[in-house]
């Protein structure tokens, strides 16, 4: 895979949670600073100000609404933050690689419980995020949240450890103390306790579109604990968990699984192999596990672990163009390059920056497939396949046709292997001699 694909999710996203981060942080240190003593209508003036100085953006919003009873709430509604990169990387004092971004939201409010604030501490019951737009977009990348509704609940923290994170004579940030490239697990209060819930009608990213998105998790002790995904894929469904460890190590230590339930072959490889979703159709089941490191592409390359399967079929593997060089031992049988089959199953591995098939096998109605070898995520290719020819079929072996009866097994059918080499995008493909042997 190529450098940018393996880490786009990432980037995009983390600017994004950033923004949120502020959009949220903010309206809950006015509401327990100030909510007493500014008076309503100056309120929204003052929340736009401080908006707009932690992000370098623009800010547009409707009137707010404070409420003291039952508990002590904020509401807000048509709220938009937007801007560039440029200006969040100048507001937060951090590395933000992203070309824009917008927040449009319907609503914003916040509920928080009064008597812990009087004993210096901060409990949240619940603040809800609603609107139409999260987005960020990079190198001409778009990630897209769209129609959501985001529900964080039982949020807890002690005040005093949230000051003592901002050393005497600097200014205080509204979501922590900028700290340039630093680790994200630093700017993350040992004691900042919640719980979240986040449902959207869609999510776009890499070319991938997910809709009836919703999962849900808790933070804890500096460790975000995703219990459960689920999203549709096509026609399919993609559920999911996992762990992003920021105390074992403050970059950031992912561990999860997923798994695929009738997935169009196309749409689940479209981010991740371009070529080969063009060329595959048809439903996948799977699963797979893993672990990686957060801290940048390099990292995830060197540290992904993976392990899974996939299955599929009936379907069509329209794989000519790739054998290309090949096609003057099939003769006129575009039917062998051209594969419809019955079933398909994989095994792979994914590390030490390589995609290892462990096992490949294509069952077409006349042919046979099997692959091994490697894809290396830096563009290079190492992998094998054998055929199974149709029985009583004489591929034309040109200098080596002495060797085609020889070939054949039992059933009477031609057994050959090629191998593919170099760049993913144009391999180098022909027999492989050894595997004849």
């Amino acid at each position: 895979m190529e450098k940018r694909k393996d880490t786009m999710i990432r980037k995009l996203l983390i600017p994004l949670v950033r923004v949120v981060a502020i959009i949220l942080a903010i309206p809950l240190v006015l509401l327990v600073l100030a909510s007493f003593l500014i008076p309503e209508a100056k309120v929204r003036d003052r929340l736009e100000q401080e908006l707009e100085r932690a992000t370098g953006g623009q800010v547009e919003m409707g009137k707010p609404t404070l409420r003291f009873w039952p508990g002590t709430g904020l509401r807000l509604a048509d709220v938009k933050v937007w801007g560039t990169g440029q200006d969040l990387a100048r507001a937060t004092g951090g590395s933000v690689e992203l070309q824009d971004y917008l927040v449009d939201l319907d609503m914003l409010a916040i509920q928080m419980a009064v008597k812990p604030l009087l004993r210096g501490r901060l409990e949240v019951v619940s603040i809800q995020l609603a609107g139409p737009l999260l987005q960020v977009q990079r190198d001409g990348e778009d990630l897209a949240v769209r129609n959501f509704t985001l529900t964080i609940s039982d949020l807890s923290l002690n005040l005093g450890e949230l000051e003592g994170s901002v050393p005497a004579g600097e200014s205080a940030h509204p979501v922590g103390r900028p700290a340039g490239d630093a680790p994200p697990g630093e700017s993350i209060p040992e004691d900042l306790r919640l719980q979240f819930a986040l449902a959207a009608g869609g999510l776009e990213t890499g070319g991938m579109v997910l809709s009836d998105l919703s999962c849900r998790g808790d933070l804890d002790a500096r460790l975000i604990t995703l219990e459960m995904v689920e999203a549709h894929l096509g026609e399919g469904i993609l559920t999911g968990q996992g762990e992003v460890d920021y105390e074992r190590d403050p970059w950031g230590e992912l561990d999860g699984e997923l798994k695929a339930e009738g997935v169009p072959s196309g749409a689940l490889l479209a981010p991740f192999a371009p070529d080969l979703a063009q060329r595959l159709q048809c439903a996948l089941d799977g699963q797979a596990s893993g672990t990686c490191n957060l801290k940048d592409a390099e990292s995830v390359r060197n540290s992904l672990s993976l392990t899974g399967e996939l299955n599929g079929g009936p379907g069509l593997l329209a794989a000519g163009d790739w054998l290309q060089e090949v096609l003057p031992y099939l003769g006129d049988r575009g039917d062998l390059v051209n594969v419809r089959f019955g079933a398909l199953g994989h095994q792979f591995r994914v590390e030490e920056g390589r995609y290892v098939l462990d096992s490949l096998t294509i069952d077409g109605d006349e042919t046979e497939w099997q692959g091994e070898g490697w894809i290396g995520l830096d563009g290079q290719m190492d992998a094998r396949l054998k055929v199974k020819l149709p029985p009583g079929f004489t591929p034309d072996l040109g200098k080596w046709r002495f060797l085609a009866e020889t070939l054949r097994d039992d059933q009477g059918r031609v057994n050959l292997a090629f191998r593919l080499s170099g760049p993913t995008d144009r391999p180098r493909v022909g027999l492989d001699l050894a595997g004849l042997r």
